[in-house]
């Protein structure tokens, strides 16, 4: 957030402030709750744009070097190997590139089907099948794609093959993958150009077909703010 990183021991009806780098994605590790990365927006004196911290955000390091941009997709763990991690990033020309680390520099998946993503609209979503470990991501023309192999060790050999291709001017946008009855259970958000609205679909066959979700609106309390849990000048 743009008023730093916020956190909640309490399922959101508390947030204390853990720190005031203006930050974007955040990912929590599989192995403890301390371990974070996050995707830094704008300038920071860690010259990064991907940071890590082991102590639940009061202090942040660089998280290894080699990616360029800014962080627009959630940044994803591997649940079977908890040092891959990826995320999408927009460079300053607005390509989309999928970055992966294996635990220390990042690299780009070169054949990965991004694209140029429009500008003015959401995010771009990224989705991980923890049983499988297959990757899900979506070019800018509303194709969804995976990747079964996306964590082999030479990033050449990263192949992809077509899901659903959705049209209608929208853009689809990955949120989750998982066991279903009939095979892989895909949710994703379909971000329509034309009227800036989005809807969620649910597939329980793979991609294969597609069903809306009825969401209800929600119904928030507005969240109490802690005094700031914020690192003293020797920390930062």
């Amino acid at each position: 957030a743009a008023e730093g990183l916020w956190r909640s021991t309490d399922a959101g009806a508390q947030w204390q402030k853990r720190h005031p780098y203006h930050i974007g994605p955040v990912a929590v590790g599989f192995d403890s709750a301390d371990n974070l990365l996050a995707g830094l927006i704008g300038d920071n004196d860690l010259q990064t744009n991907i940071a890590a911290s082991t102590d639940a955000g009061l202090t942040w390091g660089a998280a290894g070097g080699g990616s360029s941009g800014e962080a627009v997709s959630p940044i994803l763990i591997d649940p079977q190997a908890s040092e891959i991690a990826y995320v999408i990033t927009q460079g300053t020309r607005g390509v989309g590139t999928l970055y992966r680390t294996l635990g220390g520099m990042w690299e780009a998946i070169p054949n990965a089907p991004i694209g140029l993503p429009p500008s003015g609209g959401p995010g771009l979503g990224l989705a991980m099948n923890g049983g499988t470990r297959a990757l899900y991501v979506a070019r800018a023309d509303g194709v969804l794609y995976v990747s079964e192999n996306a964590f082999a060790l030479n990033v050449a050999d990263v192949t992809w093959t077509p899901v659903h291709a959705f049209t209608g001017g929208t853009l689809a946008i990955p949120l989750a993958a998982g066991a279903g009855p009939n095979g892989s259970a895909l949710y994703v958000t379909l971000y329509d150009w034309s009227t800036t609205h989005g809807r969620t679909l649910r597939s329980y066959d793979g991609g294969q077909t597609w069903q809306p979700l009825d969401i209800p609106a929600a119904n928030i309390t507005p969240p109490r703010r802690l005094p700031p849990s914020l690192p003293t000048p020797s920390q930062r």
